[in-house]
């Protein structure tokens, strides 16, 4: 919300709204005024929307300019100009994609202005690559006073390596400007698409290292890499900071969005017209495909709705750098499981160019009445 009412504030300045033709943006590309962008937008600068407009779990033939994108489900990076053929998206899932150096402001679990309290949180959604920035707009979200200048801006600006490894520091300057209802004092929250952990996190001076997810939401200050959240992304909150000082939080020993050597990563794929029986024992299958790097000691896992049972599979040997390597999951829909369409999501754990890396990638199961 808080990204999405920053460009309304835009349109009143500029005249251009949030949802914006490729051409707009990409002047100079000579597909995104062509049928290769027809069925695509921009959302701000930042966001790429490729709706699925046809019956199909599949979208196909999605542009990506120049530059680079990250499935935002997925976290898979994509190099454009280019374009993806098949796209896998179940019927819950809208095709959707970050351009690199994104800083997102939203807030935690709130839909409205009237659902935030003196004490929520804003956070920065971080795809570290360069030097970025993004000013925040903020009003009482009630009244007409911001036309009387009762408004406050809040710039946050990214430093990161444009590829590969290096620090990324994260700098939220003093918010300018008043209104009714402004903090004045927030906690903070960060979430960086780094692909790699960090040695050492700081706010002035060093915040503490949390080892699970359930430290991390139990501690009011703290930072916590996860690994299996979209190709691995770094967790990061404060305490309470003054709105009206600027502070700087620095990811020492990381890397630009896509990790250390992005051309490393792995790829998920996974054949479309996949079907199980409720209650029956069946696989769903999955292709694993290289990066640059061979790639050790993979697993595939899935994630699956509750009452459903799944068993990891494990991937024997190395994986050639560019071998692709069909895996068999076992999966056992619930007895009761309704008869449609299931979104699932497989995890692929795996080692490439000396690091510990992840994959994941969205599928979809058709499941049949049981026999």
């Amino acid at each position: 919300l808080p990204y999405q009412y920053s460009y309304a504030h835009e349109a009143t300045k500029t005249g251009v709204g949030m949802v914006r033709p490729l051409v707009l943006e990409y002047p100079d590309d000579p597909e995104a005024s062509t049928e290769a962008a027809k069925y695509e937008f921009l959302s701000g600068e930042h966001f790429l929307v490729a709706p699925v407009y046809q019956d199909t779990t599949e979208r196909r033939d999605i542009y990506l300019p120049k530059g680079t994108w990250i499935d935002y489900w997925s976290g898979r990076t994509y190099e454009g100009p280019t374009t993806i053929d098949s796209y896998s998206a179940p019927l819950d899932t809208l095709p959707l994609f970050v351009k690199a150096g994104a800083a997102v402001p939203m807030w935690p679990g709130i839909r409205s202005y009237r659902d935030r309290t003196p004490s929520s949180p804003l956070a920065w959604d971080i795809y570290p690559q360069g030097n970025t920035s993004f000013t925040l707009y903020e009003d009482d979200g009630v009244t007409r006073q911001h036309r009387d200048g009762k408004y406050a801006t809040q710039r946050a600006d990214v430093r990161a390596p444009v590829r590969g490894a290096g620090d990324v520091k994260v700098t939220i300057n003093e918010s300018r400007g008043s209104f009714t209802g402004k903090q004045s004092e927030r906690p903070y929250e960060f979430t960086v698409h780094t692909g790699s952990e960090p040695g050492s996190v700081r706010l002035d001076r060093t915040l503490p290292r949390l080892t699970s997810e359930a430290a991390y939401k139990a501690a009011q200050q703290g930072w916590w890499y996860d690994r299996d959240d979209r190709g691995g992304v770094v967790h990061v909150k404060t305490a309470p900071l003054r709105t009206d000082r600027k502070f700087t939080v620095k990811l020492s020993g990381t890397s630009a969005v896509g990790g250390k050597k992005a051309s490393a990563a792995a790829v998920l794929s996974a054949p479309a017209g996949q079907e199980a029986g409720a209650g029956t024992p069946g696989q769903v299958q999955v292709d694993i495909t290289a990066g640059s790097a061979d790639l050790t000691d993979a697993s595939v896992t899935l994630q699956v709705p509750a009452g459903w049972k799944s068993t990891p599979a494990k991937v024997p040997g190395r994986i050639p750098a560019g071998a692709t390597r069909r895996v068999a999951v076992e999966v056992t829909p619930a007895k009761h499981a309704e008869v449609r369409e299931t979104r699932l999501t497989a995890l692929a754990r795996y080692r490439a160019a000396g690091d510990a890396r992840t994959t994941e990638q969205r599928l979809a199961l058709s499941v049949l009445p049981p026999p």
